[in-house]
């Protein structure tokens, strides 16, 4: 598992670009959207972001600092 911490904005302005883009709409990244919506309405400074790499699936948990808010999880398949 990889994990770090950025500004809420900075990770809110990539992931919100990102809608954007139309493969990132499809069954592929499920949950993004709902994972941009939680971050805009968050009043976070902070969020971490960690990445599970599975053998068929991943996925990118998107959380307070200290985990104990979770904004939500984006799932990919490999």
């Amino acid at each position: 598992m990889d994990s770090f911490v950025e500004t809420r904005q900075h990770l809110y302005d990539i992931y919100n670009d990102r809608l954007g883009m139309s493969f990132y709409l499809g069954n592929h990244f499920e949950g993004h959207r709902e994972v941009v919506e939680k971050m805009r309405n968050s009043d976070l400074e902070n969020v971490r972001l960690s990445v599970i790499d599975g053998d068929k699936r991943s996925c990118s948990i998107f959380s307070s600092e200290d985990f104990s808010v979770i904004l939500g999880i984006i799932f990919y398949d490999n």
